[in-house]
């Protein structure tokens, strides 16, 4: 194949990465076509023709017959005493030392220079020393500064010419500041150094412990070069440390503009200090603006140059106001390579656009890539915001469950000692909070609300994660109950965590934990909770909260409070806390926990009325309890709290054994036996439903509590012998009325 033939075809192939049979196809052909022509110059020579570049014959004469190469070869022969021959290992040793200081000597500007330099050296290792007084460096520091004069420049490009200078610049006082950089203060020769390996450093120094004006020298030297240098791998460190640490409001926008074309890098303007201003100024000029700045970001990002303030601020913006095709080109290119940038506010920001313009896949893609890293994610300033996104709009619990949520309750206590970690497993629980989460966080999140890729309804979402996460969340709160009970902090937390437990079990469990917290007998050093005030108002909240628990038929926390703590609440009535918790129960309108309220102050009331002098909740207790003594239970009531004292017997059933055994437990209510192979259940309250069904032992029962609803104080309890006890029962242990127990007996 001749060379003009090679020409019409394709010049440049489409390479193919994954193999070099295009170079290699290249390099046969090539070869080929030197193999002709030498054979065509040798049938020209042979002819006495020179070819068609008429050339002429090179021939050695015989100054080259003694030509022989490092390899001991002789005119295409091996030289065997050549290749025998001992070499002078000193010999080479003291030409290599020789070349090597030849080449210091040249790097650093001549013998002379050299000579100076190692003189500096000698002094910066004295200078650099930990041992040195302060006063013996700044001397040194004056001296070595002395010695860089005329040559700062070529000095700070070698790896210990920038180290002294750096040390110079650290440890020197203004003077030797501005002996350093009054050699280099121009906009070329600061340019040339940005892009240097070893002397950007110096720069970097300048701008941390120089004056005003050396700084905005050279943040005036990068005008109309951002872009360019923001692609330079080396001097985009001095433009991130510039910007993001020591440029004002104001250069900070011309900085930007100049990534908006190519008009905003001649002309800035004062009012832009965004995208968005650009846009609302010339809505018209959207299009090119945004062409220009896509262009910019993906020069920039194909070299990898992603972790830098300007960057992350500029490609929020971009995919802010993008369209979608061009959004999802950019998650693309950015789903995996996120980890690194979300401890930044704007680099957070972006992952959690990502996210909220993402497929389902692109949002599990990014999850993945926090795997191992979850802890962290979820502690760090910014990066929480992400994990908060995530539990927003990802659709997928079951993946959500595994690859966030179980990760986080496993290091639960670890999470719960950081704020900001303290913050997520909060929103895990209660989401969108305002209790917990300031105005501004909730504006940011509700951005994400309106995107196009999540359908699942957000209270169904935020319920099927209480789910997963149920279990854990008992266990958290069982393992720190107690400090929780007294910490202001979590007090108001602990109400509604137990509240959204999701199912009756678990819930149960809680509140059972609670009221016997609630029960203990404190010593007189420790207060108890009702001396507490945020204690006190929590066990108000769970109180209030058990209407909405009878309607979603869930147990009572007012229930188990009277059963386990009716004698803390007797002593609490002595205080004005304590009043107005009886207060709460009585306005729950369960008519089961009002009679059993009624029964409890029942001998008590002439010292409530005492107080009601003096105590304003002890007067309004009075009041509820005349509002209130009419009110019975109905059987709704009492076939719900059947429900949930046999879900109760089942977990009490092997202590109550041992309270059998020694004589300690007495039956409250009546052991009514039922035909059959069913279990002894209570009789009383609870079976009025059955009336028309039952034996006339159920019926005396039903008759006994609608009279005991129904009768004033003095019909209700005669002696002191007939106050309101509260037993444990071989069931369920549940409240029982002395009057029933004696006409049983």
């Amino acid at each position: 194949m001749t060379l003009e033939n090679k020409s019409s075809e394709n010049k440049f192939p489409k390479l193919d990465r994954a193999s070099n049979e295009h170079i290699k196809k290249f390099k046969k052909s090539k070869g080929a076509e030197y193999g002709d022509a030498v054979h065509k110059r040798k049938t020209d020579d042979a002819d006495g023709k020179f070819g068609q570049g008429h050339l002429k014959k090179q021939r050695f004469d015989d100054s080259g017959k003694n030509f022989k190469n490092k390899a001991g070869f002789k005119h295409g022969k091996f030289d065997h005493q050549k290749r025998l021959e001992k070499p002078d290992w000193n010999k080479m040793r003291q030409d290599t030392k020789e070349r090597k200081k030849k080449r210091k000597q040249r790097n650093v500007g001549g013998e002379e220079l050299y000579d100076t330099f190692t003189k500096a050296v000698k002094l910066w290792e004295e200078l650099r020393h930990s041992n040195c007084s302060k006063a013996r460096r700044l001397d040194l520091c004056r001296e070595v500064s002395q010695l860089f004069s005329g040559v700062v420049k070529v000095w700070i490009k070698q790896a210990s010419g920038i180290r002294m200078a750096e040390h110079l610049v650290t440890y020197g006082d203004e003077k030797v500041r501005k002996l350093l950089f009054d050699e280099i203060n121009s906009k070329v020769q600061i340019l040339e150094i940005m892009k240097d390996t070893h002397s950007q450093h110096f720069l970097q120094k300048m701008l941390r412990h120089g004056n005003k004006e050396q700084r905005q020298a050279i943040i005036a030297a990068t005008e109309g070069q951002v872009v360019k240098l923001t692609k330079h791998t080396i001097a985009c460190q001095v433009i991130e440390l510039a910007y993001s640490e020591f440029a004002s409001a104001a250069q900070r926008a011309t900085m930007m503009q100049e990534f908006f074309g190519p008009h905003f890098v001649y002309f800035k303007e004062e009012g832009i200090k965004c995208l968005a201003d650009v846009l609302k100024k010339y809505p018209n000029k959207k299009e090119a603006v945004m062409k220009d700045l896509q262009k910019g970001l993906q020069a920039i990002m194909q070299k990898g140059i992603f972790n830098n303030t300007l960057i992350l601020s500029l490609l929020r913006e971009y995919l802010t106001f993008c369209e979608q095709q061009e959004k999802q080109t950019v998650i693309e290119s950015l789903e995996d390579g996120l980890l690194p940038v979300i401890h930044n506010r704007d680099g957070s920001r972006i992952a959690m656009l990502c996210l909220w313009n993402g497929s389902a896949k692109q949002r599990k893609t990014i999850i993945k890539s926090f795997k191992d890293h979850m802890f962290e994610v979820a502690t760090w300033d910014h990066s929480f915001m992400v994990l908060l996104a995530a539990m927003d709009c990802i659709d997928d619990t079951k993946f959500l469950g595994k690859a966030v949520l179980d990760p986080l309750m496993k290091e639960s206590g670890k999470l719960l000692e950081s704020e900001i970690g303290t913050r997520v497993f909060r929103y895990m629980i209660l989401g969108r909070n305002t209790t917990y989460f300031h105005p501004d966080v909730l504006n940011v999140l509700k951005q994400g609300d309106c995107n196009p890729y999540s359908k699942k309804d957000a209270s169904i979402r935020r319920q099927e994660i209480l789910t997963h996460v149920g279990k854990g969340l008992l266990e958290t709160i069982l393992r720190n109950l107690e400090y929780w009970c007294r910490n202001p902090q979590w007090t108001l937390f602990l109400g509604p965590a137990m509240y959204a437990l999701p199912s009756a079990d678990l819930k149960r469990t809680a509140y059972e934990a609670l009221a016997k917290h609630c029960a203990e007998k404190m010593p007189p050093e420790v207060n108890s909770l009702m001396d507490i005030a945020h204690s006190a108002k929590m066990l108000n909240y769970m109180i209030a909260k058990d209407v909405e628990n009878k309607k979603n038929k869930m147990p009572l926390f007012s229930l188990l409070l009277l059963k386990h703590a009716h004698e803390n609440l007797v002593k609490w009535l002595s205080c004005n806390r304590g009043c107005f918790l009886c207060v709460r129960l009585l306005e729950t309108g369960v008519g089961r926990v009002v009679v059993a309220v009624h029964d409890l102050l029942h001998n008590h009331r002439s010292k409530i009325a005492k107080m009601s002098d003096t105590t304003k909740g002890a007067e309004i207790l009075m009041q509820k309890l005349e509002q209130t003594k009419d009110v019975v239970e109905s059987e709704d009531e009492l076939e719900e709290n059947d429900e949930m004292i046999d879900g109760d017997n089942d977990k009490t059933n092997n202590d109550e054994e041992e309270d059998n055994e020694d004589g300690d437990v007495e039956m409250a209510g009546d052991n009514v036996e039922q035909s059959g192979d069913e279990d002894n259940e209570e009789s009383g309250s609870e079976d009025a439903e059955e009336s028309g069904e039952e034996n006339d032992e159920e019926a005396a029962d039903e008759n006994d509590v609608e009279s005991c609803g129904e009768d004033d104080e003095e019909s209700c309890g005669e002696d002191e012998e007939e106050e309101i006890t509260f037993k444990k029962s071989a069931g369920s242990g549940k409240v029982s009325d002395s009057d029933d127990d004696s006409d049983d007996e």
